[in-house]
């Protein structure tokens, strides 16, 4: 997942409901449905860097490329 791709997924929501606030009626349900966009790419960036930092953490983490496989013979 780009973050360039969810930083102007978030710009282009928050600057579609402010569009709307400079029209003669407000429209409420876009404005929801703008603000549902961004809300969830706040989501999306949060799993991220959840993720993230508990990837880097722990102590167990095998390294699989060190391991040797054992030959039955």
């Amino acid at each position: 997942m780009s973050n360039l791709f969810i930083m102007l997924d978030i710009m282009g929501g928050v600057f579609s409901t402010i569009s709307l606030a400079f029209d003669y009626t407000f429209d409420y349900v876009a404005s929801i449905t703008y603000l549902v966009v961004v809300l969830l790419d706040i989501v999306l960036v949060l799993m991220k860097v959840f993720f993230y930092v508990k990837g880097t953490q722990g102590a167990h983490r095998v390294d699989y490329h060190s391991t040797r496989a054992s030959s039955v013979a």
